[in-house]
């Protein structure tokens, strides 16, 4: 189950035609925004960043903390003001993903959004999608890459990659498996494969775009390390 908490730290974000996800999270006493560096590359054009907010989009006065290199697709924001309460907790750990272990992407499937303004401050809910961790690089490789299996969409791209570990000294009862929230990744993208269109047992000169069910994410380690670098998100006081 996907707690308030970490509905409470998902915003649907654009800049000029792109849009998708991003995450509040709070690191040293700073609150930080996370999104996917692609959702972003109008900055450059100077669109400015925008948030989706009691029913409309509106300007979102923000500060580029830093950007992924170009093979991770991970970008770090400060907003001028605390985005959301840090009484909700979202952990940034990616130490203890399995393979196979079961993980959730939240975001803004084709623009759809969820209710629940009232208890997310006129901020709409993202949906969840339930995937299995496929692959996770090794904690040597440069670029730390998780691959999830599930059935992608756009529109989740910039949002977390949840995930619960469950308390050791509870064993299997509820308050074990109601364990802290942890972000493990940021979600990037998805690839396609060109396949060969039949018919009947005829070759045809077209091809249709398939998608193996593999989402891209990249680890949120990649996030810290921009942050660590550049320590300049809001800071939220004693």
């Amino acid at each position: 189950m996907i707690t308030p908490t970490v509905f409470n730290r998902v915003f649907y974000l654009k800049c000029g035609s792109r849009r998708g996800a991003s995450f509040a999270l709070d690191v040293e006493n700073r609150q930080y925004l996370i999104t996917a560096t692609h959702i972003l590359r109008e900055l450059a054009k100077g669109i400015v960043v925008e948030l989706f907010h009691g029913g409309k989009w509106k300007p979102l006065d923000t500060a580029v903390v830093g950007y992924g290199p170009p093979q991770v697709d991970v970008a770090v924001l400060a907003c001028k003001f605390r985005i959301t309460h840090p009484e909700f907790p979202l952990v940034p750990l990616s130490g203890g993903l399995t393979v196979g272990q079961e993980a959730f992407c939240l975001g803004f499937p084709y623009g759809e959004r969820g209710g629940g303004q009232a208890l997310s401050q006129q901020f709409p809910d993202p949906f969840v999608k339930r995937v299995t961790v496929s692959h996770v690089s090794s904690l040597s490789s440069a670029v730390g890459c998780v691959y999830l299996d599930g059935q992608p969409n756009p529109g989740f791209s910039g949002g977390p990659v949840i995930w619960r570990e469950e308390n050791p000294g509870k064993g299997g009862t509820e308050e074990g498996r109601m364990a802290d929230m942890n972000v493990g990744a940021v979600v990037s993208t998805f690839h396609y494969e060109q396949e060969p269109v039949y018919v009947g047992s005829d070759q045809l000169y077209l091809s249709a775009q398939h998608n193996p069910d593999l989402i891209v994410s990249y680890d949120i380690k990649h996030a810290l390390d921009l942050i660590n670098l550049n320590p300049a998100g809001f800071p939220l006081g004693d």
